[in-house]
Formats: structure tokens, C-alpha cells, sequence
């Protein structure tokens, strides 16, 4: 039985941290994020406003060696359950400080079919599932991505990233991800600090 997603203090800013650092069981079930979406593609709706946005954690990282590293709010992480040691990817997971329940994950990495750039999320078990996810760039042009499937560790949509999306993440202050409660369906929106993306993101493309 799921909590649902309006009950878990999502009232104030001050409930939800977003914290770059994962280890154990968060790291296995974000690598289970993106394994679920090497072949899985795709492109729905949301109304009602309900915004999160997570307190601002940073830490630069100068370190050469990018693998395990932070880029501010981004840590990246290479190989790992179902991916080979040089496939790598950036990611954030955003939590309800309170309850310490994971509220989003993102991913991003060269994934796809023909190592193309993806951006993979979850979301928390107990969401209306028929509106699938709504993501944008600094209160730019959303966009649509349907839930493709639900696991324990919560449901899956992704985004395939373009040039102009990939600049928009690089130049951006902070993302958005929108997606409905599954008894209320009212709009919860998570945002998602984009500090240190370019950074990390470059580094996934030194790696290819």
C-alpha cells in the first residue's frame, strides 16, 4: 500500500532536501532507472499547481577524475547494475526531509539507442499514472513524457534530449518536473536545481 503523495508533507519548502550524495540501496535502484530505459522511448498533461522546490545544497568538485564525483547538485557515476564500466551518466535524487522518502530521481546519460543522449525519471508509486510526467527548463516549453512502467522503487518516464534541450539544461537555473496525485489529482511540481549540469554533462561527453 503506497502513502499517497499529498499526505507526505510536501506542504513547505523546508520539507524536501535534494541531496547529490547515494550510496547502497538508493545507488542500485537509480542504476535500475536507467538499465529499465536503455530500449524504452517515448513523449502527457497536468493542470493544478502545487510547486516543491528543494533546498540548495552545493559542492563544487575540481577534481580530474570525474567518476564518483559531484558537480554541485550532480554526481556523476559510471558503470554499475546492467551497464558496462564505461557507460556513465549524471543524476540527482530529491527527498522529503521529514519522512526521508525519495519525491524524484533524474538521470541523465548517453543511453539510448545509438549512445544518444536521454534524461531518465522517477517518480514516487501512487501517482496518476494516465498523466504521465510534464518537464521544463526555467519556466520554458514543456514537455509531455508518459509513464512507461512501475517498479518497487517507484515509475518511470524519459525524455530524449536535443540539442536545443541540451542547451537550455547547460544555461538554465533550475528544471521542473510535474506529474498528478493518483487520489486527488492535483499537480505536485518538484523543481531541480540545474547547479553544476554543464559541468557534469561535459564530462559525460569526455568520456565518449
Amino acid at each position: 500500500m503506497y502513502t499517497p503523495i499529498l499526505e507526505m508533507n510536501l506542504t513547505t519548502v523546508n520539507n524536501i532536501i535534494k541531496t547529490p550524495r547515494i550510496t547502497g540501496l538508493l545507488l542500485f535502484s537509480s542504476l535500475l532507472l536507467v538499465q529499465s530505459f536503455l530500449c524504452d522511448v517515448a513523449l502527457a498533461e497536468t493542470k493544478n499547481k502545487k510547486e516543491i522546490t528543494p533546498d540548495k545544497k552545493t559542492e563544487s568538485v575540481t577534481d580530474k577524475e570525474t567518476t564518483n564525483k559531484e558537480f554541485q547538485d550532480w554526481i556523476y557515476q559510471c558503470g554499475g547494475e546492467g551497464l558496462k564500466d564505461e557507460q556513465c551518466f549524471i543524476m540527482q535524487n530529491i527527498f522529503i526531509q521529514e519522512s526521508g522518502l525519495r519525491l524524484l530521481s533524474l538521470a541523465v546519460g548517453y543511453l539510448g539507442p545509438d549512445d544518444s543522449p536521454w534524461l531518465f525519471l522517477t517518480a514516487p508509486l501512487g501517482i496518476f499514472l494516465p498523466a504521465g510526467m510534464v518537464f521544463n527548463v526555467d519556466g520554458g516549453e514543456e514537455i509531455k513524457a508518459p509513464i512507461r512502467i512501475c517498479m518497487p522503487d517507484g515509475c518511470k518516464a524519459s525524455i530524449t534530449l536535443d540539442k536545443k534541450l541540451i542547451w537550455a539544461l547547460k544555461k538554465g537555473k533550475q528544471a521542473k518536473v510535474a506529474f498528478l496525485d493518483g487520489n486527488t489529482q492535483k499537480q505536485i511540481t518538484v523543481g531541480v536545481s540545474l547547479a553544476g549540469f554543464s559541468r557534469g554533462f561535459g564530462a559525460l561527453g569526455a568520456k565518449q
